[in-house]
Protein backbone atom coordinates (compact mmCIF):
# COMPACT_ATOMS: atom_id res chain seq x y z
CA UNK A 1 0.00 0.00 0.00
CA UNK A 2 2.76 2.41 0.80
CA UNK A 3 4.78 1.48 -2.57
CA UNK A 4 1.62 2.76 -4.24
CA UNK A 5 1.03 6.34 -2.25
CA UNK A 6 4.80 6.69 -3.18
CA UNK A 7 3.92 6.04 -7.01
CA UNK A 8 0.99 8.31 -6.47
CA UNK A 9 3.48 10.80 -5.01
CA UNK A 10 6.04 11.05 -7.70
CA UNK A 11 3.99 11.66 -10.31
CA UNK A 12 2.55 14.49 -8.54
CA UNK A 13 6.03 15.97 -8.39
CA UNK A 14 6.57 14.90 -11.82
CA UNK A 15 3.17 17.06 -13.19
CA UNK A 16 4.34 19.71 -11.29
CA UNK A 17 7.68 19.83 -12.34
CA UNK A 18 6.41 20.20 -16.04
CA UNK A 19 3.68 23.04 -15.43
CA UNK A 20 6.19 25.18 -13.33
CA UNK A 21 7.67 26.87 -16.30
CA UNK A 22 4.05 27.40 -17.60
CA UNK A 23 3.37 28.98 -14.66
CA UNK A 24 6.31 31.37 -14.24
CA UNK A 25 5.89 31.97 -18.04
CA UNK A 26 2.17 32.83 -17.25
CA UNK A 27 3.50 35.05 -14.16
CA UNK A 28 5.95 36.85 -15.94
CA UNK A 29 3.19 37.70 -19.43
CA UNK A 30 0.83 39.18 -16.74
CA UNK A 31 2.95 40.51 -14.05
CA UNK A 32 5.58 42.25 -16.59
CA UNK A 33 5.33 46.07 -17.88
CA UNK A 34 2.17 46.40 -20.44
CA UNK A 35 2.99 47.97 -23.57
CA UNK A 36 2.74 51.86 -23.91
CA UNK A 37 -1.00 52.61 -25.63
CA UNK A 38 -2.37 55.50 -26.99
CA UNK A 39 -5.39 57.19 -26.17
CA UNK A 40 -7.90 58.19 -28.48
CA UNK A 41 -8.23 61.82 -29.67
CA UNK A 42 -5.74 62.90 -26.82
CA UNK A 43 -2.83 64.92 -28.10
CA UNK A 44 0.93 63.25 -27.77
CA UNK A 45 4.58 63.62 -28.98
CA UNK A 46 4.17 67.92 -28.62
CA UNK A 47 6.93 69.44 -30.25
CA UNK A 48 8.49 73.25 -30.49
CA UNK A 49 10.61 74.82 -32.74
CA UNK A 50 11.63 78.29 -31.09
CA UNK A 51 11.74 81.15 -33.56
CA UNK A 52 11.50 84.79 -32.91
CA UNK A 53 8.77 85.91 -30.36
CA UNK A 54 7.09 82.62 -30.21
CA UNK A 55 7.50 78.69 -31.86
CA UNK A 56 6.63 76.83 -33.52
CA UNK A 57 4.17 73.77 -32.10
CA UNK A 58 3.18 70.40 -33.83
CA UNK A 59 1.64 67.04 -32.04
CA UNK A 60 0.59 63.77 -33.29
CA UNK A 61 -3.24 62.63 -31.91
CA UNK A 62 -4.59 59.16 -32.83
CA UNK A 63 -8.42 59.96 -34.14
CA UNK A 64 -10.56 58.79 -36.60
CA UNK A 65 -12.77 59.98 -39.66
CA UNK A 66 -15.82 59.09 -37.60
CA UNK A 67 -14.81 60.12 -34.60
CA UNK A 68 -15.21 63.94 -35.18
CA UNK A 69 -13.87 66.70 -33.05
CA UNK A 70 -14.29 70.90 -32.90
CA UNK A 71 -10.98 71.41 -33.12
CA UNK A 72 -8.26 72.11 -29.79
CA UNK A 73 -7.27 74.10 -27.22
CA UNK A 74 -3.84 75.32 -26.87
CA UNK A 75 -2.74 76.30 -23.17
CA UNK A 76 0.63 78.54 -22.53
CA UNK A 77 2.08 78.71 -19.14
CA UNK A 78 5.07 80.25 -17.41
CA UNK A 79 5.67 77.32 -14.99
CA UNK A 80 5.81 73.68 -15.44
CA UNK A 81 2.82 73.42 -12.41
CA UNK A 82 0.45 76.31 -13.50
CA UNK A 83 -3.00 76.20 -15.12
CA UNK A 84 -2.19 78.86 -18.25
CA UNK A 85 -3.99 80.63 -20.13
CA UNK A 86 -5.69 79.69 -23.24
CA UNK A 87 -3.56 80.81 -26.62
CA UNK A 88 -6.67 80.68 -29.33
CA UNK A 89 -9.93 81.97 -28.49
CA UNK A 90 -11.88 79.33 -30.19
CA UNK A 91 -10.58 75.18 -31.10
CA UNK A 92 -7.70 75.40 -33.53
CA UNK A 93 -9.02 73.57 -36.26
CA UNK A 94 -5.76 71.97 -37.39
CA UNK A 95 -3.72 72.77 -40.17
CA UNK A 96 -4.49 72.19 -43.82
CA UNK A 97 -2.08 69.24 -44.99
CA UNK A 98 -4.76 66.53 -44.57
CA UNK A 99 -3.35 64.63 -41.99
CA UNK A 100 -5.53 64.63 -39.11
CA UNK A 101 -2.97 62.81 -37.56
CA UNK A 102 -0.45 65.58 -36.83
CA UNK A 103 -1.05 69.06 -36.70
CA UNK A 104 0.86 72.00 -36.45
CA UNK A 105 0.64 76.09 -35.65
CA UNK A 106 2.97 79.32 -35.25
CA UNK A 107 2.29 80.41 -31.79
CA UNK A 108 3.21 84.29 -31.95
CA UNK A 109 3.07 87.20 -29.71
CA UNK A 110 5.88 85.97 -26.82
CA UNK A 111 8.46 87.91 -25.44
CA UNK A 112 12.12 86.16 -26.21
CA UNK A 113 13.92 84.92 -23.57
CA UNK A 114 10.54 84.17 -21.49
CA UNK A 115 10.05 80.03 -20.61
CA UNK A 116 7.09 78.63 -21.97
CA UNK A 117 5.29 75.76 -21.08
CA UNK A 118 2.57 74.06 -23.85
CA UNK A 119 0.32 71.33 -23.68
CA UNK A 120 -3.58 70.42 -25.39
CA UNK A 121 -6.74 69.88 -24.91
CA UNK A 122 -8.84 68.58 -28.07
CA UNK A 123 -12.07 69.79 -27.98
CA UNK A 124 -15.51 67.98 -28.65
CA UNK A 125 -18.52 68.31 -30.50
CA UNK A 126 -20.59 68.99 -27.32
CA UNK A 127 -18.15 71.04 -25.86
CA UNK A 128 -16.23 68.79 -23.33
CA UNK A 129 -12.45 68.36 -23.42
CA UNK A 130 -10.32 65.37 -23.12
CA UNK A 131 -7.66 65.08 -20.99
CA UNK A 132 -4.38 67.53 -21.26
CA UNK A 133 -1.45 66.27 -22.91
CA UNK A 134 1.89 66.21 -21.48
CA UNK A 135 3.56 69.71 -21.13
CA UNK A 136 6.66 70.83 -23.27
CA UNK A 137 8.85 73.63 -22.32
CA UNK A 138 10.67 76.24 -24.75
CA UNK A 139 11.88 79.83 -24.57
CA UNK A 140 11.30 81.84 -27.94
CA UNK A 141 14.82 83.58 -29.23
CA UNK A 142 15.84 86.13 -31.59
CA UNK A 143 17.36 83.82 -34.63
CA UNK A 144 18.07 84.87 -38.61
CA UNK A 145 20.79 85.82 -41.46
CA UNK A 146 22.44 89.30 -41.43
CA UNK A 147 24.14 90.83 -44.72
CA UNK A 148 26.57 93.19 -43.04
CA UNK A 149 28.72 95.46 -45.46
CA UNK A 150 32.08 96.91 -44.91
CA UNK A 151 30.68 100.26 -45.96
CA UNK A 152 30.09 102.19 -42.89
CA UNK A 153 27.86 104.72 -44.72
CA UNK A 154 25.36 102.37 -45.26
CA UNK A 155 22.67 100.99 -42.98
CA UNK A 156 23.19 97.69 -43.22
CA UNK A 157 27.25 97.95 -41.98
CA UNK A 158 25.84 97.40 -38.20
CA UNK A 159 23.10 95.46 -36.43
CA UNK A 160 21.26 95.78 -32.86
CA UNK A 161 20.06 92.48 -31.24
CA UNK A 162 18.23 94.29 -28.73
CA UNK A 163 16.39 96.43 -30.87
CA UNK A 164 16.19 93.62 -33.90
CA UNK A 165 17.19 96.22 -36.69
CA UNK A 166 20.22 97.20 -38.84
CA UNK A 167 21.87 99.94 -37.63
CA UNK A 168 24.82 101.78 -39.33
CA UNK A 169 28.27 101.17 -37.75
CA UNK A 170 29.11 104.44 -35.86
CA UNK A 171 25.36 104.28 -34.39
CA UNK A 172 24.88 104.32 -30.74
CA UNK A 173 22.62 101.14 -31.02
CA UNK A 174 25.15 99.44 -32.64
CA UNK A 175 26.95 95.96 -31.42
CA UNK A 176 29.36 95.21 -34.05
CA UNK A 177 30.91 96.03 -37.29
CA UNK A 178 32.98 94.75 -40.03
CA UNK A 179 36.36 95.53 -41.52
CA UNK A 180 38.31 94.14 -44.05
CA UNK A 181 41.59 95.84 -45.64
CA UNK A 182 43.66 93.76 -47.95
CA UNK A 183 45.44 91.82 -45.82
CA UNK A 184 43.67 91.54 -42.98
CA UNK A 185 39.45 91.00 -41.93
CA UNK A 186 37.75 91.58 -38.60
CA UNK A 187 34.76 91.83 -36.69
CA UNK A 188 35.11 94.38 -34.02
CA UNK A 189 32.94 96.57 -31.28
CA UNK A 190 31.81 99.86 -32.36
CA UNK A 191 34.17 100.88 -29.65
CA UNK A 192 36.79 100.87 -31.48
CA UNK A 193 35.50 103.40 -33.96
CA UNK A 194 34.67 105.81 -31.62
CA UNK A 195 35.39 105.67 -27.46
CA UNK A 196 31.55 107.10 -26.69
CA UNK A 197 30.25 103.81 -28.60
CA UNK A 198 29.27 100.73 -27.64
CA UNK A 199 31.65 98.25 -26.07
CA UNK A 200 31.00 94.69 -27.09
CA UNK A 201 33.14 91.69 -26.20
CA UNK A 202 33.92 89.03 -28.60
CA UNK A 203 35.67 85.67 -28.77
CA UNK A 204 35.74 82.54 -30.92
CA UNK A 205 34.04 79.48 -30.02
CA UNK A 206 36.62 77.03 -30.48
CA UNK A 207 38.70 79.37 -28.43
CA UNK A 208 36.54 79.74 -25.02
CA UNK A 209 38.71 77.73 -22.98
CA UNK A 210 41.86 79.19 -23.55
CA UNK A 211 41.65 82.50 -25.12
CA UNK A 212 39.99 86.08 -23.83
CA UNK A 213 36.86 88.22 -24.86
CA UNK A 214 38.34 91.14 -26.76
CA UNK A 215 36.56 94.16 -29.01
CA UNK A 216 38.29 92.71 -32.30
CA UNK A 217 38.73 89.45 -33.78
CA UNK A 218 40.23 88.05 -36.98
CA UNK A 219 37.28 87.42 -39.31
CA UNK A 220 36.87 83.80 -40.57
CA UNK A 221 34.72 82.11 -43.26
CA UNK A 222 33.14 79.05 -40.81
CA UNK A 223 33.81 80.33 -37.51
CA UNK A 224 31.21 81.14 -35.18
CA UNK A 225 31.52 83.95 -32.75
CA UNK A 226 30.65 85.04 -29.30
CA UNK A 227 29.41 88.39 -28.60
CA UNK A 228 28.66 89.81 -25.18
CA UNK A 229 26.78 93.19 -25.76
CA UNK A 230 26.77 96.73 -23.44
CA UNK A 231 23.36 95.61 -22.56
CA UNK A 232 24.62 91.94 -20.74
CA UNK A 233 23.13 90.10 -24.01
CA UNK A 234 24.96 87.56 -25.83
CA UNK A 235 24.83 86.58 -29.40
CA UNK A 236 26.54 83.56 -31.50
CA UNK A 237 27.29 84.59 -35.23
CA UNK A 238 28.38 82.46 -37.38
CA UNK A 239 30.03 83.22 -40.73
CA UNK A 240 28.69 81.90 -43.98
CA UNK A 241 29.89 83.60 -46.59
CA UNK A 242 32.03 86.62 -47.64
CA UNK A 243 31.21 88.43 -51.00
CA UNK A 244 33.61 91.15 -52.95
CA UNK A 245 36.83 92.63 -51.67
CA UNK A 246 37.41 96.00 -49.97
CA UNK A 247 35.80 98.27 -49.67
CA UNK A 248 32.72 96.79 -50.98
CA UNK A 249 33.14 93.77 -48.72
CA UNK A 250 30.05 92.10 -47.32
CA UNK A 251 29.43 89.60 -44.71
CA UNK A 252 26.63 86.65 -44.52
CA UNK A 253 26.03 85.65 -40.79
CA UNK A 254 23.86 83.31 -39.31
CA UNK A 255 22.65 84.64 -35.59
CA UNK A 256 21.19 83.87 -32.42
CA UNK A 257 20.61 86.31 -29.61
CA UNK A 258 20.23 85.82 -25.84
CA UNK A 259 18.71 88.31 -23.96
CA UNK A 260 20.25 89.65 -20.93
CA UNK A 261 19.97 87.03 -18.30
CA UNK A 262 19.56 84.02 -20.74
CA UNK A 263 22.43 81.50 -21.08
CA UNK A 264 23.12 80.55 -24.64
Amino acid sequence: MLSCYKRFYYRYLFIISLSTPFILLMFFFSCGPKPAFKMFNVAYDLKVKPVNRGGILSWRIYRQEDSPISGYNIYIAESSDSEGWLYNKTPYPGDTDGDINLESIELMGLENGRRYYVFIRTVFPDGKLSRPSVRVEFTPLLKGRLEISQNHTTIQSGYSFAKERYTKARSFDNDFYIYATSSKMGISSPSRLHPDLRITLINKVDNLAKGSFEQTQPLIKGETYILKTADGGTARLKVVKITGKPPLLKVVLDFVYYPPGVKP
